[in-house]
């Protein structure tokens, strides 16, 4: 049985583990993962998303928070001798791994995520005897650190990307040590060639990933094996899950669905036109062709621009092929839904599902003498809910599971 068959029972038994690696003196990691469950208080929430679900511009990297049993100063600062980093370099830095799964009949676990962070801020300790530790995600390692030195040949995206995540200091690899390995462009799809690569003494190698993410419409994440990858946005060719709700009988993936708690149409995220500076004052645009009244998108809401993005190192037509792929993309209005689901952990950003979710049938706008007609149609019964989906094709674009409550949260996004 696959994970997706326990998910769907009445009850499930999920298991959750937290393990550390420690910085050594010589400034490398332990090689083993240090177990901490019975420690752990709160596993917190795990956050994913493509990072830009406003603006594309606008990239942000998800933490979270941990809390953790420390009445014995366990995790406390390494010049503590009952600390856990006593005779280590530091705490700050530490590597920490959460595992969450169930279990199978037979006590086995079958892995559902794996999140990877790194301890930045300064942790928080109460007269309780727990400590409170803001972790990031892996991903923010790049944010630490310049991306000068960086070879600015021409080359593809894809290539650019690699360069940028084995960036060297002194001949030795300063990102190895945080992931497993790295999955470039993995699909191997042709990407778009930079002719003349630019990178300025105020960019960190993660501003230089969210440029070509930008460029190609892919994102940066951490797989479950704490490998970086880096792949299209677009949405997987088969049908990873179905969120059934009210009014759907599918036995196969059973009701996941708490509950719809948005649909919107997308406006916000709809832009018609994209303008891309690549030189002082020298403009490209790609935009939608329409005529008053011929009842488009534009007609209705008008032309939406996205705020204009600045890409130096594009030539004139390297440009253009952004803004056009830009404008293909996001000028489609498609809708968006924010659903409450069960503990649903082995999902990720892309993913393509589907949604089935409609209202209870019922009595609809009865009269007095029991039956009506309206327009020569019966209206005796209908859906009470004001949502009716049926086998509606969607791809994940945010979530969060809730490790401690075992449930999840969904934004999907119409395909």
């Amino acid at each position: 049985m696959t994970i997706k068959d326990y998910l769907c029972r009445g009850a499930i038994w999920a298991y959750r583990k937290m393990y550390i690696k420690r910085l050594q003196l010589d400034g490398t990691y332990e090689s083993e993962w240090l177990e901490i469950t019975e420690y752990v208080k709160s596993f917190g929430v795990i956050m994913k998303s493509f990072g830009d679900q406003v603006l594309l511009s606008n990239y942000q990297i998800d933490d979270m928070t941990i809390v953790l049993e420390n009445s014995r100063r366990t995790f406390n600062k390494e010049t503590d001798y009952n600390s856990i980093f006593f005779g280590y370099k530091t705490r700050y830095r530490t590597k920490f791994k959460i595992e969450s799964g169930v279990y199978d009949d037979d006590d086995t676990e079958i892995p559902g995520v794996v999140w990877y962070g790194v301890l930045f801020s300064d942790p928080v300790t109460n007269d309780q005897g727990q400590i409170s530790i803001q972790l990031a995600s892996t991903l923010k390692m790049f944010q630490y650190y310049k991306a000068t030195g960086i070879s600015t040949l021409s080359g593809t995206t894809a290539e650019l990307v690699d360069r940028l995540a084995n960036k060297t200091q002194n001949g030795i690899s300063i990102f190895n040590q945080f992931f497993e390995g790295f999955l470039i462009n993995p699909s191997s799809a042709t990407c778009m060639t930079i002719s003349s690569p630019l990178i300025t003494a105020d960019q960190s190698v993660w501003d230089k990933i969210v440029q070509y993410s930008i460029y190609q419409d892919y994102f940066a994440y951490v797989d479950n094996n704490g490998y970086f990858v880096w792949d299209s946005k677009s949405p997987t060719d088969d049908v990873q899950w179905v969120f059934n709700g009210a009014g759907s009988n599918d036995a196969d993936y059973a009701v996941t669905i708490m509950s719809v708690d948005r649909e919107t149409e997308g406006i916000p995220n709809t832009f018609t036109r994209c303008v891309i500076e690549y030189a002082q004052d020298q403009f490209v645009e790609s935009a939608l062709d329409w005529t008053p009244g011929d009842g488009s998108f534009i007609d209705i809401y008008g032309e939406k621009t996205l705020p204009a993005m600045r890409f130096f190192e594009l030539t004139q037509s390297e440009a253009q092929e952004v803004a056009d792929r830009i404008t293909d993309i996001y000028a489609g209005n498609k809708r968006e839904w924010d659903i409450s689901a069960g503990y649903i952990p082995h999902l990720i950003q892309k993913d393509k599902v589907t949604i089935n979710f409609v209202g209870e049938l019922s009595v609809k706008n009865p009269f007095i003498i029991g039956v009506s007609k309206l327009g020569g149609t019966d209206q005796l019964a209908g859906y009470t809910n004001s949502i009716n989906l049926s086998n509606q094709a969607a791809k994940i674009v945010a979530q969060r599971i809730d490790l401690d409550g075992l449930k999840s949260w969904f934004l999907l996004k119409e395909i």
